[in-house]
């Protein structure tokens, strides 16, 4: 007799989805070898995302360690190509040979190439440092389903007249022997959704090579451009009338002489989602109903001498056909004409990000060093000072301060303002000694700015975002809490009590601008 508490009693579907919520591949493995049934069901789990990384991971071994993780790699591979079934199962798939040049891999990739036309199923590949020659091609061009294709330093050969229908294809890290001229001619323009080519190189092709001819379902398109010289890229756009979010990377702003007064009213009219230099701004927002812009600084950028074009280009955003919602802004001045008017240009905005302090576009000092008595401001306030404002916090907490704390507060401002640095000039990368404080001076002298009214944000504003980028890696989450400067908590507290509702994030990015 069954016990009624025996799961295996339920319907397949049941076990199915139940079985969707399980995550750690351990317990999939666990589930496969309880019984045939739960094998059938649990395997597809195992196989749906397959990684072959040639690349060795940090592992502080000898060879013979290496040699084993490996091995274990052509097991895998070997496992699969025993039974084809298994392929079938595989719907993503991530395959690098960063490392692929060693004699011990050739191995791995030959069988690895052999396999792909078993994944039948597949919708979704990413290669990396593999050469696309024609066999690997005509191999991609079987996969029926394969919608999105990623490839990353990759070598196009020869495609052997191979046309994809992907409906997303991404391109990164090309080189001038790692990409042939047909190279754009892999992916079909007929079913193109989402084009996202990062390198510059590959987006001259790409743009040559769309700028003549259709792209009917085209809805994401990021290329990058050199020299700021648009006009490949604006006949490409008037080939993409469904185009909703556009994303460009250059180095420069375009010469105002080669750029036209106006795009055609047609031209990209369902665009509502922008990313790039500000002199386009003024092209693409009037009548089409952009709802998010982002302004991407170039390498020349001065936030003193582009305010005015800024201005200008926020100006005619009150053309577009919808208010816009989203706005994230270039690293600014305090005598910004943008940030003061911005409640006046854009009242109904509802999310604003500033960018406090960019290491890729300004510097401490040219010699990277502090004078001795803007060291000890930019260090900490003085003790007394934090000794009548710090136990507000302590005591109320940061939502609990009263309106004469609030104001008695505000004096904070100046100590602030008497030790910002607003030297923002064109430069390579910020190396002071005394970066921290210095970048977490900018983002304090910005967030106690809105609290005290002296730049107005725009009353339905819901969220706002202060934020410095320095050249390091990582990432730094600096919410209200233990990891935040004091300094800080008291901004954000005091911004949080004159805007009741408004999200306030305070955080320090780590990486160059991609």
């Amino acid at each position: 007799m069954t016990s009624t508490t025996d799961i295996s009693c339920l319907p397949p579907e049941i076990l199915r989805l139940c079985w969707s919520y399980i995550t750690d591949r351990e317990d999939v493995c666990s589930l496969v070898l309880v019984s045939r049934q739960f094998r059938e069901m649990c395997q597809p789990m195992l196989f749906r995302s397959f990684t072959v990384d040639l690349g060795y991971p940090a592992v502080q071994g000898d060879g013979e360690e290496k040699r084993g993780i490996l091995q274990r790699k052509l097991v895998r591979l070997q496992g699969l190509q025993k039974d084809a079934r298994l392929g079938k199962m595989v719907r993503q798939c991530y395959f690098s040979a960063r490392e692929g040049h060693l004699y011990t891999h050739l191995e791995v990739i030959q069988i690895w190439v052999t396999l792909l036309p078993t994944f039948a199923g597949l919708t979704s590949l990413t290669l990396d440092r593999l050469s696309l020659d024609g066999v690997v091609c005509r191999h991609l061009s079987t996969l029926v389903h394969l919608s999105f294709l990623s490839i990353n330093g990759c070598a196009i050969d020869d495609r052997d007249g191979v046309t994809l229908p992907l409906q997303r294809f991404d391109y990164s890290n090309a080189f001038d022997a790692f990409i042939c001229r047909d190279g754009p001619l892999l992916v079909s323009p007929e079913t193109l959704c989402i084009l996202n080519i990062h390198d510059m190189l590959a987006s001259d092709m790409f743009i040559e090579h769309f700028s003549g001819v259709d792209l009917p379902l085209l809805r994401e398109i990021t290329v990058n451009v050199k020299g700021g010289d648009f006009r490949g890229l604006f006949r490409l756009l008037q080939r993409s009338p469904m185009l909703q979010a556009l994303t460009i990377i250059c180095d420069a702003e375009s010469d105002p002489e080669i750029l036209p007064n106006s795009l055609p009213s047609g031209c990209v009219s369902e665009l509502s989602h922008y990313e790039g230099p500000i002199c386009l701004v003024s092209l693409l927002a009037p009548g089409r109903p952009l709802q998010s812009i982002n302004i991407r600084p170039t390498l020349f950028y001065d936030s003193t001498h582009w305010d005015c074009a800024l201005l200008q280009a926020l100006t005619s955003v009150r053309l577009s056909s919808i208010s816009l919602e989203s706005l994230k802004l270039p690293p600014v001045t305090d005598e910004s004409k943008v940030v003061s008017k911005l409640s006046e240009l854009l009242p109904r905005l509802k999310h604003l990000a500033i960018v406090a302090f960019d290491c890729y576009y300004q510097q401490v000092r040219p010699d990277g060093q502090l004078d001795q008595d803007e060291q000890g401001e930019v260090d900490g306030m003085p003790d007394d000072d934090l000794q009548i404002v710090w136990p507000l916090l302590e005591v109320y907490g940061p939502a609990n301060l009263a309106d004469e704390e609030l104001n008695e507060s505000l004096y904070l401002f100046d100590c602030v303002e008497a030790f910002r640095l607003t030297e923002p000039h064109v430069v390579r990368f910020l190396n002071s000694s005394h970066e921290k404080s210095s970048i977490h001076a900018y983002m304090q002298f910005w967030t106690l700015s809105f609290a005290r009214g002296t730049f107005p944000l725009p009353d339905g504003l819901e969220t706002l975002s202060v934020f410095t980028r320095t050249c390091a890696q990582g990432s730094e989450q600096a919410g209200v809490g233990p990891g935040l400067f004091k300094y800080e908590e008291i901004a954000v507290a005091l911004l949080c009590k004159k805007h009741p509702g408004l999200q306030v994030e305070i955080r320090v990015e780590r990486g160059y601008i991609v």
